[in-house]
């Protein structure tokens, strides 16, 4: 088990009670996850839970802070293996965001790790984002409900950025192999306070990408093909986009490539999709 709380403590009886708390809190989320205070399921599966809860030791609390718990069960061989090893999914995570937080790249904030040992089960606590909403739905549904002036003007200042977290990975040299639209979270767009966006699903980071030039080229390919077929994401956007990214004299060459490879990777996705329904049906 490992926790980063950012919460100052005043001295050493206050560090204790924190410390209580944490370990009562995560003894409830590792037996029953049902008694933690304010316990709301998000998302659920066999490998795969997501919960929102208050970090508080009364179970029937109703205020406190709320956080983020991810569990991640090992799903072949290899994922067990590498759990074994110490190197759970939400460890390798928990390090993820602790870099990418200490480099200024938006990220949820990772506050603990619990993981089982012999490559069972683990958890990651990370803290709340309130009032965030997926790239993709901002394309689906937001936008187009704009007048034309008003889509312009935030879009704008959306492209600025999502293009400044794309500069923030490649002079980091950090590479996300599925950074797609619904990977991608912005806070401040329906608030209208600061745009900002954050990264989610740390399971496609790698660090130190040692082939920066084919990786930026993948990152961007994959955003743009998972923004392909909305009306409301225009050619202007995405030169406007790759201008910020690549600069203005690349970027004509660049949108050239993208119109290419995010189609064929579209059409090859279909193709496995169709697959994976025939395999079901069968």
């Amino acid at each position: 088990m490992a926790a980063a709380d950012s919460a100052e403590s005043s001295g050493p009886a206050e560090a204790r009670a924190d410390l209580e708390l944490w370990r009562r809190w995560l003894s409830w989320l590792v037996t029953d996850a049902s008694r933690l205070p304010g316990f709301v399921q998000l998302k659920y599966s066999s490998v795969n839970e997501v919960i929102k809860a208050m970090l508080s030791d009364i179970p029937d609390a109703r205020s406190g802070r709320p956080v983020i718990a991810k569990r991640s069960s090992p799903g072949g061989l290899a994922a067990r293996i590498m759990a074994v090893a110490g190197r759970s999914r939400a460890r390798r995570n928990f390090h993820r965001g602790l870099r990418l937080a200490r480099l200024g790249i938006g990220t949820a904030a990772p506050l603990a790790f619990v993981e089982r040992p012999a490559g069972g089960e683990s958890w990651l606590v990370t803290e709340y984002l309130a009032d965030l909403v997926e790239l993709d739905q901002i394309a689906l549904t937001e936008l187009p409900q704009m007048s034309p002036r008003d889509a312009l003007r935030r879009k704008r200042v959306l492209i600025a950025e999502v293009a400044r977290l794309f500069v923030q990975l490649r002079v980091h040299r950090i590479h996300h192999r599925d950074l797609k639209a619904t990977n991608i979270l912005v806070s401040g767009w329906r608030t209208g306070t600061e745009v900002r966006a954050f990264l989610v699903d740390l399971d496609g980071l790698r660090e130190r990408s040692w082939r920066p030039i084919r990786h930026g080229r993948q990152r961007l390919m994959r955003l743009a093909a998972s923004l392909a077929e909305y009306p409301s994401v225009t050619r202007s956007d995405y030169c406007r986009f790759l201008r910020s990214v690549v600069g203005a004299d690349a970027w004509q060459a660049e949108w050239r490539r993208l119109q290419w490879a995010g189609a064929a990777y579209n059409a090859s996705a279909e193709v496995r999709r169709g697959r994976k329904w025939a395999r079901r049906e069968c």
